[in-house]
């Protein structure tokens, strides 16, 4: 890899300190990142165009070809230069700054949720179907967490949500807590989306870890200037399961272990009580109509 890596880029003196992480070029350092046959390197570019410079997020370089991609062994690798201390951890309040700044206010289309995460349970529910018996966890817990999919999308629809009035924003396709630069600056996650993303995702990541959320969830309602559609959409994506249905994929398509969503289903009675907590803390900012069996 390091000579294709001088060849293509002319790079000097490479030195990798992971498998993916490389400093040259007078102590600069890169990320090299494989193509998953996911990347779309048009509409990485785009969402990059918007966000107004100067800025932390990775920049892709071309090799000598003017390409954006090389080959190795028919896979496909792309080089980022990355910019800060890539070990950090990227806070709350950064993100609020950053979607704040980077809010995306071009004539899109909105974005059909309910459409999509029904798309999803039915792809779920296929794959389901097909595995073999012995997926005990996986047979057990599906009922339970696509019972609180479905209430997330009904929740949608009884509380009128208008996604006309929802912001949306340069976020991610996932957010981890704690979130690190390496990952939150790398462009290959960005995407346009709803601006809650980003905050529900990070609030459910940080559910697993069995860590306090309520000042969190204060702190994003008190400042990242939502709307009420925007705080009803932030509670019902709260309420969709992606993380349990992101293991599950992987359990299932990639072979990861099953014992992976153990941690979902240790955390059912943390996750619901945070479901309750947080219906009483927005109450203090909008009226939501949710499930009676979450106020129990």
């Amino acid at each position: 890899m390091e000579d294709l890596l001088k060849y293509y880029y002319n790079f000097d003196n490479i030195t990798f300190l992971d498998n993916n992480i490389f400093v040259s070029n007078n102590d600069y350092f890169y990320l090299l990142v494989e193509n998953d046959n996911k990347l779309n390197i048009n509409y990485i570019n785009y969402v990059l165009e918007y966000i107004k410079k100067p800025n932390n997020y990775f920049e892709i370089i071309k090799n000598k070809e003017g390409k954006y991609f090389f080959n190795k062994n028919g896979s496909e690798f792309l080089v980022l230069l990355t910019k800060g201390i890539l070990k950090e951890n990227v806070l709350l309040n950064e993100m609020i700054i950053n979607n704040l700044k980077y809010r995306y206010y071009k004539d899109d289309k909105d974005l059909n949720i309910t459409h999509l995460w029904s798309k999803k349970i039915d792809y779920l529910e296929y794959q389901i179907s097909q595995i073999s018996k012995d997926k005990i966890e996986i047979i057990n817990s599906f009922s339970f967490f696509v019972g609180l999919a479905e209430n997330a999308i009904s929740f949608i629809n009884i509380n009128n949500i208008n996604f006309n009035n929802c912001h949306k924003a340069i976020v991610h396709t996932r957010i981890n807590y704690p979130e690190k630069v390496i990952n939150y600056y790398n462009p290959i996650n960005l995407i346009i989306d709803y601006e809650i993303r980003d905050y529900a995702e990070y609030i459910k990541s940080k559910i697993l870890l069995n860590d306090d959320i309520n000042n969190d969830i204060k702190y994003i309602l008190n400042n990242a200037n939502l709307s009420d559609d925007d705080i009803k959409l932030f509670y019902a994506r709260l309420m969709f399961p992606t993380l349990y249905f992101d293991e599950i994929e992987s359990i299932l398509l990639d072979g990861k272990e099953e014992k992976n969503i153990e941690i979902f289903i240790e955390r059912i009675g943390v996750y619901l009580n945070t479901l309750k907590d947080v219906y009483y803390e927005i109450d203090k900012h909008v009226k939501i109509i949710i499930p009676k069996w979450i106020k129990i």
